[in-house]
């Protein structure tokens, strides 16, 4: 949340910003604190000003008519939250921002707890409960994403990754491990990576360096910006 608000501090003062879910609202706050029109969504009702948006259906909101939207933590609670996307960024204004961020599988720690024991970091099938398909509430942690979905879907949606921003950092005792399977890697990658087409070189190459950044390797969340065209 420091890192999004640190970047939405920049706009003019009153520029709207949607934020879904808003949770007990603490970032709402903040960005009324920073002059910004915050928006705030969420079905827990936590607050009587909360729009009652359901984030797995289509949102009743005008095309562009936000300056920004922030969605922390929300996607992964979603069966299709690809659709969720769609709609984000259909509601931001072309040359807004989107923020999402959602659990960081990429990072080491949840690459060795899948390799150990079947399962990835924030997902462990056993917390979650066995809930209807029309089910309104917080279903848990029950769909992973990876940067490559997340960077497709919205690249299909019409908006494009600018950058990962930074977040703390996921058992950073582990660090020399970390970079000893790193370094061990290489050379799987670099095979990978020339597999695609020429046509496709660009984009690969900025994959290539997002997915294999410190922020990929470390974060506890992927934290991206994303603006739309």
């Amino acid at each position: 949340m420091h890192s999004i608000l640190g970047q939405l501090s920049k706009l003019s003062p009153g520029s709207r910003i949607l934020d879904i879910p808003a949770g007990r609202g603490q970032f709402s706050d903040a960005l009324r604190e920073a002059g910004l029109d915050a928006v705030s969504a969420d079905l827990n009702g936590q607050r009587d000003d909360y729009l009652p948006l359901d984030m797995s259906a289509p949102l009743p909101l005008e095309d562009a008519s936000f300056d920004a939207v922030v969605c922390t933590e929300g996607l992964e609670h979603l069966l299709s939250p690809q659709a969720l996307v769609e709609e984000l960024v259909r509601i931001v204004k072309p040359g807004g921002s989107l923020y999402l961020s959602v659990p960081n599988v990429h990072n080491f720690y949840s690459r060795l707890q899948f390799l150990f024991t079947g399962t990835l970091f924030q997902f462990q099938a056993y917390d979650v409960p066995d809930t209807p398909r029309n089910f309104q509430g917080d279903r848990c942690h029950v769909t992973p994403i990876t940067f490559p979905q997340l960077r497709w879907w919205a690249w299909m949606a019409g908006a494009d990754v600018i950058d990962l921003l930074p977040d703390k950092e996921k058992r950073k005792f582990g660090k020399p491990l970390y970079w000893f399977l790193h370094q061990m890697g290489r050379p799987w990658r670099r095979k990978l990576e020339r597999s695609g087409t020429s046509e496709l070189e660009a984009r690969n190459l900025k994959l290539q360096q997002i997915l294999n950044s410190k922020k990929a390797r470390y974060a506890r969340s992927l934290v991206v910006h994303l603006r739309r065209r």
